[in-house]
């Protein structure tokens, strides 16, 4: 029996165990090709994110750094940590990662699996509700706050995971797991 949360309960059985078999080489190898090309390609986006970081933290310029790999810098509007990152039409990874960063000035580099996004903290603007007493403005807050700490604690699972572990996270399936559902 296994307790699943919320007062439910799962019993199984297991009536036969069935040994594995493996596949012939022929039905697999264009899978295992793609694997293994998709790894390699994450492996070297993870190679390339580091490569930058580190050039960023020696104190790199984030100009200069854009300009020797032939991109430009592109700069966002104020993003609140709530926004939809689809809605922006940003990578689920970005926000999180700029909230992550605590000062003005503060890189990071983010794998979106095809390809790096270099970001740097420009500036952080907080509303505060401005009547106090509103309470739908407090309960905006509250919820905000809530969705807010939510965030950080996955972000801070993450990167617990890549830290400890030498571990491809498959971002679509965590987000869609731990993200808390947007208001509205």
């Amino acid at each position: 029996m296994i307790e699943a949360g919320q007062g439910v309960y799962v019993v199984a059985q297991v009536d036969k165990i069935h040994a594995s078999v493996p596949r012939p080489l022929a039905n697999v190898k264009a899978d295992v090709l793609k694997s293994w090309k998709d790894k390699s390609k994450a492996d070297a986006l993870d190679r390339l994110a580091a490569k930058i970081s580190g050039q960023l933290k020696l104190g790199e310029s984030f100009d200069k750094l854009a300009k020797d790999m032939g991109k430009k810098v592109q700069r966002s509007p104020y993003v609140a940590r709530t926004a939809a990152a689809e809605k922006l039409k940003l990578d689920h990874g970005f926000i999180p990662a700029l909230f992550s960063l605590t000062k003005k000035g503060d890189t990071t580099a983010i794998n979106t699996g095809k390809t790096v996004i270099v970001l740097e903290l420009a500036g952080r603007r907080v509303n505060v509700p401005k009547d106090a007493e509103n309470q739908e403005d407090i309960a905006a807050l509250k919820n905000s706050m809530k969705r807010s700490l939510e965030t950080d604690i996955l972000e801070q699972f993450r990167m617990g995971l890549f830290e400890k572990y030498d571990v491809t996270i498959n971002n679509d399936l965590l987000q869609e797991i731990y993200t808390p559902q947007q208001d509205g």
